[in-house]
């Protein structure tokens, strides 16, 4: 999984905290988690700020002091039910399993490791199932629970296994849970056959725990199969293997079932060895079963060295009871388990019951095709959100239409129609904040309300960047520029939603009417004539800002092509366009020649053009739109020209000299104050194409 650290430093330490977990290197874990914390704090990173609490809590697990490793895994999972960090999430979860399962509260270990398994479950992208599945088979191998731990490791492995998932060096240990699993459950010939894989495919993985672990399980088929020569080098062996373990608990298991083999098998004097550092190592472990189990295991070697003794009775009923009471003690834990586990997988199945049902009801509230709310959906959870809200704060119901839509079917077909409606939506659906409602109230209109916001200039913005995103929606490769318009309405009350919605509806007719690809926002009836203020004009620009410069690049005396090029790209940028032409006519009133420019596709260029029909001069003074019309177009250019335009005939002294188009990407996207800007800049430039062609 992709981690989502806001600086590549946090990124850094993170990986020198693995690495010195790596190399046991505890003190370097901390130092370098303490740095990340403060990092995060300052640069406020939630991710990297869950990081170092896990790592810094993982240090104190290594360290025993569970307290403060609880203590902080309770604050990560804080952190984590109010922010999105799965991957920490479910590695806490597990975490706190482990620590559970080390102070011997065996209830909350098993709740929490298969709350980790659930949740990774859900998250299948981190690739984590297996870890608490062999956690939970370790918490049942370890209270000596072997059929239940042999049935989470099987399952661990075999879901490793489907991921196709590399071996590494954390893979040895699984697989020899496994063989103790089956040695426990005299099941010798399986374990037999899992150690021949283990030495072909693991053994190369080895680590110092995973030596003494194979080691001991090695001594337990050497015992069953009486084979004392292989049996002794391995016990002679067994505690010098002890150097660099960290887990001392399960270190002091694994010698107590070294011991108990050779009480067994009378090898006196390696038990006593082995005795002596139980012994030592009795203070350090936390485990009361475990110091327990010692104990019963030093009045069976006194069983075994004095049978005649007087006291031989005294003890073996001591012994008796001791064996009896860890059976009862190993039965009621098992089954306390058992229904802890059906409990937390009724509790996980009506969770997911739960979340079927929202999903359920959250599709019937959904249009099946663009997936935002349905009409009733919509009306209701506006609605809703109408009455919670602060008076201090605007709402803003919006009404959205494609522009001409019909004539998208009707041109392009049902399939552009369609890809056109999920792109409309798409743009009205992206960067809102999670209050945001979006519906689809007919075939193309849709509606958007924001319940609370204090900047009228935000919401303006807002829809702003809908018109400009719609016009860059293409119904088809050929042709097809899309357009949108939008009826606001504005309120500072709590309204009912139908009137909301007619006063919307109201503005968007008023934004038709104007022209399309423009908003309208419903103004009170007290407002003047009119209950509608109409938005400001498309292009922020006007001639008087430009023009000067126009004038400076022209200069009449002096004709070249170069400065029409110069003013044209000036025009571009100033109205926010892409392509533009001059066409200039000759004596005939034929077309001469035609200067063309690419804001995209520079050099500029001087094309050839096909003859114009003199028949739509008089439609010059206009915006034109061209589907495959060649005996209608302005200008032959490539197959990326925009294809809808503005023209002005450019006039002096009344004699028609040419066009100046501007082409576009937004289908009638100028209104009447834009048509003023073209025209002023057809007569600035007309008496410097007459001059020049008059020389």
């Amino acid at each position: 999984m992709t981690a989502n650290y806001k600086s590549k430093k946090c990124e850094e330490l993170v990986n020198k905290i693995k690495e010195c977990r790596a190399n046991n290197n505890i003190e370097g874990m901390s130092v370098h988690a303490n740095e990340l914390k403060m990092l995060a704090e300052d640069i406020q990173d939630t991710y990297s700020m869950t990081a170092a609490l896990f790592y810094m809590s993982m240090v104190h697990f290594i360290k025993g002091e569970h307290d403060k490793t609880l203590s902080l895994n309770m604050e990560i999972l804080s952190l984590c039910d109010l922010n999105d960090v799965p991957e920490y999430h479910v590695q806490t979860l597990n975490m706190m399993g482990i620590v559970y399962a080390s102070i011997s509260d065996f209830i909350a270990a098993i709740s929490y490791l298969l709350k980790a398994y659930y949740f990774s479950l859900e998250h299948e992208e981190l690739q984590y199932s297996y870890f608490p599945l062999n956690n939970i088979g370790a918490l049942f191998q370890n209270l000596d629970i072997p059929d239940m731990a042999l049935k989470y490791f099987l399952s661990s492995h075999e879901y490793k296994q489907k991921l196709h998932i590399a071996i590494t060096g954390n893979d040895a240990i699984p697989v020899i849970n496994i063989i103790a699993a089956y040695i426990k459950l005299n099941d010798f010939n399986a374990a037999k056959k899992w150690l021949q894989l283990y030495d072909k495919d693991y053994r190369q993985f080895e680590s110092s725990a995973a030596s003494i672990e194979v080691a001991i399980q090695r001594i337990h088929l050497y015992k069953h199969d009486m084979d004392l020569k292989s049996l002794t080098p391995l016990l002679d062996e067994l505690v010098n293997l002890s150097e660099g373990i960290v887990n001392r608990n399960r270190y002091f298991k694994l010698l107590l079932e070294a011991l108990e083999d050779c009480i067994e098998l009378e090898l006196k004097d390696y038990a006593t060895r082995l005795l002596e550092e139980l012994e030592l190592m009795n203070e350090e472990v936390h485990d009361i079963l475990l110091r327990q189990h010692l104990s019963g295991l030093k009045v069976k070697m006194t069983l075994k060295d004095y049978p005649d003794d007087d006291s031989y009775e005294t003890l073996f009923q001591y012994y008796q009871k001791n064996e009896n009471y860890r059976e009862l003690e190993k039965s009621n834990t098992r089954q306390s388990l058992i229904i802890k586990i059906e409990q937390e997988e009724m509790m996980n199945e009506h969770r997911l019951i739960l979340l079927n049902n929202a999903r359920l009801l959250k599709n019937n509230e959904l249009d099946p095709f663009t997936g935002i709310f349905n009409k009733a959906a919509f009306k209701q959870h506006v609605s809703e959100a109408v009455c919670d809200r602060s008076k201090d704060e605007y709402a803003a119901l919006l009404m959205i239409d494609i522009d001409d839509f019909k004539n998208v079917n009707d041109t392009f077909g049902h399939y552009a129609g369609d890809q056109v409606i999920l792109d409309v939506v798409g743009l009205l659906t992206k960067g809102n904040q999670s209050n945001v409602i979006a519906g689809r109230v007919g075939g193309d209109e849709f509606a958007v309300f924001f319940p609370s916001f204090y900047s009228l200039d935000y919401l303006y913005e807002k829809v702003e960047n809908y018109l400009k995103a719609a016009r860059k929606i293409i119904a088809n490769d050929t042709a097809g520029i899309i357009t949108i318009s939008i009826g606001i309405y504005l309120t500072k009350q709590s309204e009912i939603y139908d009137e909301m919605f007619k006063k919307a509806d109201n503005a968007l007719y008023m934004a038709k009417r104007k022209g399309k690809n423009q908003y309208a926002v419903y103004a009170k009836p007290s407002d003047e004539d009119t209950h509608y203020a109409s938005e400001a004009p498309l292009y922020s620009k006007s001639a008087e800002q430009f023009l000067p410069a126009i004038y400076k690049i022209l200069n009449v005396d002096r004709y070249a092509e170069n400065d029409l090029f110069a003013v044209l790209r000036l025009c571009l940028k100033a109205l926010e366009l892409k392509q533009a032409a001059i066409q200039i006519f000759d004596q005939n009133l034929t077309h001469d020649r035609c200067l063309f420019i690419d804001m995209n596709n520079q050099p500029e260029q001087s094309v050839t053009t096909i003859e114009n029909n003199l028949k739509v001069l008089n439609n010059y003074q206009n915006r034109q739109c061209v589907v495959n019309d060649s005996q209608n177009e302005a200008i032959e250019t490539t197959e990326t020209a925009y294809r809808a335009w503005m023209q002005s005939l450019i006039v002096f002294d009344q004699q028609p000299l040419g066009i100046v188009t501007f082409y576009d990407e937004q289908l009638h996207a100028w209104n009447e104050r834009e048509l003023t800007i073209l025209t002023i800049i057809a007569d600035v430039l007309a008496p410097y194409i007459y001059y020049g062609s008059h020389e």
